[in-house]
């Protein structure tokens, strides 16, 4: 990969958690377009996983939530506390904007899958026990997946 990170944008990733806690009214929405996995913190991967989970059990959610949802699988520490899902909280930028930020999520999201599917793809030229109709099939088959994925429009 030659030392350049694989693209994401954790501002965008932080005002798309932000403001979900701040206007859990908006996070059904939210969930319904964006997965964990589109996230790349870490630490951001955990906290959409607690909100999300909260969303889909439909228990109104706030930081005290989050956090004590965090806490009860050994999480919330390595999510930065308490204290940095408050600071996610008081940091979000304009609600009216939610929209913009889960789309550059996703399209960072979209660009490492691509990165991924390059890597396998790659893989799969130097596998020499592959006739080249097989190999062909499993390179369909592969950007098929990736095509097929709902998260990417």
């Amino acid at each position: 990969m030659n030392g350049t990170p694989l693209p994401h944008n954790l501002d965008a990733e932080a005002a798309v958690i932000g403001v979900c806690l701040r206007h859990p009214d908006l996070t059904a929405d939210v969930v319904g377009r964006i997965s964990t996995t589109d996230f790349y913190s870490p630490k951001h991967q955990e906290i959409w996983t607690a909100i999300a989970d909260v969303e889909h059990n439909d228990v109104p959610h706030d930081v005290l939530i989050v956090a004590d949802w965090l806490n009860r699988r050994g999480k919330l520490e390595a999510c930065g506390g308490v204290l940095a899902l408050s600071e996610l909280v008081d940091a979000p930028p304009h609600i009216s904007n939610l929209s913009y930020y889960v789309d550059i999520v996703l399209e960072a999201s979209a660009r490492r899958q691509l990165h991924a599917l390059g890597a396998t793809i790659s893989a799969l030229a130097v596998q020499l026990d592959l006739d080249h109709q097989e190999l062909r099939e499993r390179v369909r088959d592969v950007m098929k997946g990736w095509l097929d994925d709902a998260h990417l429009g």
